[in-house]
């Protein structure tokens, strides 16, 4: 009887919790706009034009296959934003749940509610839940794989190993950067002396399933890998170097953990990053907001890895955030991609695993700790929703202001943005893009002569300017030849209506 209470009870507080992740990540879905990379993954899963079928367009897609496969039937519904961000929100609560069994095999029942309630809260998983984009997918499928790992690693047999095989193929179709789990699992064998007997047999069945599952898209990954051009951040004007945080800047490091715990929406925003100067500048204005989430998060998670490392079960947690931090510093130093926290996402789970198992097991010191990171996270999930400096890029509202008020002959120029525009603009004046950062200044004023011929106004939208225009050099040029007679500012988006004193107006 007393059991059946207790099972109860648990049903009760995962309920709530996984109610509670639910409302976090559908609330306000659709109430912020698609940036670039949301309208780049709508041209990935949108059926193709020339003739070229949607199965072959798929058999290249590089990145997220599957959720690009979801995307492309669940988009026959309907293109809103709420609509289209839904199934990664899904994924998000699907995730907090995996949390818990996994979690449960691993440790015990507190812990395992814990590690889902802080997963149910995190403003970075929330914030990945609510993009139109395929890393909640693979989250998702990170635990699921975790969890059908802790089965195979307690009793590897044909079941276990199939399931683990599954669970992988179907996260590195979620993602291929998944390959970054699957190194950490085969390290973790290896460093515990389990890599022989049915681990090794029933682990290499694993290993074919997952490779036969991705087996399509090899090809085409080594294909897109070859063609990679590569990144260099010392080339890159020294006001908006910190938007790498490549290896040779060590903050690269702690912010991805800081990311982990508070999202992008506590402390300095995406735009401050991009934009700094110095991370001296940055410990000046957010050291207090940085200080105390280190002095929580840190705290639970050094407690964490002494707890495992005295159960002796540290081993599985540190193998899969060194493969997953190590790969991706390997990638940052061949210059195939920069450092950011979302490259990083395959540790995410076992960093919020660590802190669970640093949270203190006595019933009022548990309480307290559980509280004092909750409302840190909710503090972080309340700036996301309603502090406008945290909220993606805007454009959605600066094609508003420019339908509002666009007369014959006006021109939209938005600089890398011109994907995002064509979204969401229904006019018919012409939207054209002046990418700043291949061209030198003669190069660019020569696309300017042509695009401006004749017009008597031109709507400049400014997004992203460190990697458009870092210079300022089309906002100067335009400033040649006419005045600004208009300025709104948005989330992300300078909005600057440019008029001429003279000159011919064309038709329409």
């Amino acid at each position: 009887m007393m059991e059946l209470q207790a099972d109860r009870r648990r049903l009760a507080a995962l309920t709530v919790i996984a109610v509670l992740g639910a409302v976090l990540r559908f609330f306000r879905l659709g109430q912020q706009s698609f940036w670039i990379d949301e309208i780049l993954t709508i041209g990935s899963y949108s059926s193709p034009e020339g003739g070229i079928s949607y199965g072959v367009k798929l058999m290249w897609d590089v990145h997220g296959p599957l959720y690009s496969l979801v995307m492309h039937f669940w988009s026959a519904v309907s293109s809103s934003e709420a609509w289209l961000r839904a199934p990664g929100a899904a994924a998000g609560v699907v995730t907090v749940l995996l949390m818990y069994f996994w979690l449960r095999r691993e440790s015990s029942e507190g812990t395992a509610l814990t590690g889902a309630l802080l997963m149910a809260l995190n403003p970075f998983n929330i914030y990945y839940s609510q993009e139109l984009r395929f890393y909640s997918f693979l989250t998702m499928f990170v635990v699921l794989s975790l969890l059908a790992f802790s089965r195979f690693d307690e009793k590897p047999d044909w079941r276990s190993g199939l399931l683990l095989g599954l669970s992988l193929g179907f996260a590195c179709l979620s993602h291929f950067m998944a390959i970054f789990l699957c190194v950490g699992l085969a390290l973790y064998m290896v460093v515990t002396g389990k890599l022989r007997g049915n681990h090794l047999r029933y682990g290499t069945l694993a290993a074919v399933v997952a490779l036969v599952i991705v087996s399509p898209w090899i090809y085409r990954e080594l294909y897109f890998l070859k063609r990679i051009r590569a990144v260099d951040a010392a080339r890159r004007p020294v006001e908006y170097r910190m938007k790498d945080l490549g290896p040779s800047s060590l903050i690269a490091y702690p912010y991805g953990l800081f990311a982990f715990a508070m999202g992008f929406s506590y402390g300095p925003d995406l735009r401050e990053l991009h934009e700094a100067g110095s991370v001296a500048s940055l410990l000046g204005r957010y050291g207090t907001h940085i200080a105390v989430a280190a002095l929580l998060f840190g705290s639970a998670a050094l407690a964490g890895m002494v707890r495992l490392f005295r159960g002796k079960k540290a081993a599985l947690y540190i193998c899969v955030l060194a493969a997953t931090i190590g790969l991706v510093t390997v990638a940052a130093v061949l210059k195939i991609k920069v450092l950011n926290a979302r490259y990083l996402m395959c540790a995410f789970p076992a960093f919020i695993a660590v802190i669970a198992h640093g949270v203190p097991r006595a019933r009022l010191a548990g309480t307290a700790a559980v509280s004092a990171l909750c409302v840190l996270m909710l503090v972080s999930v309340w700036n996301y929703h309603f502090t406008p400096r945290y909220a993606r890029d805007d454009i959605r509202g600066a094609i508003s202001m420019i339908s509002d008020a666009e007369m014959p002959g006006d021109l939209i120029l938005a600089p890398g943005m011109e994907p995002v525009v064509r979204h969401y603009y229904r006019g018919c004046r012409p939207v054209e893009s002046v990418y700043a950062a291949h061209l030198d200044r003669a190069g660019i004023s020569e696309k300017l002569d042509r695009m401006t011929e004749g017009r008597r106004r031109v709507w400049l939208l400014e997004c992203r300017a460190w990697d458009t225009d870092a210079e300022g050099h089309i906002a100067r040029y335009l400033e040649t030849g006419m005045k600004r007679s208009a300025g709104y500012e948005l989330p992300g988006v300078s909005l600057i209506l440019y008029e001429a004193a003279s000159g011919p107006v064309d038709t329409p």
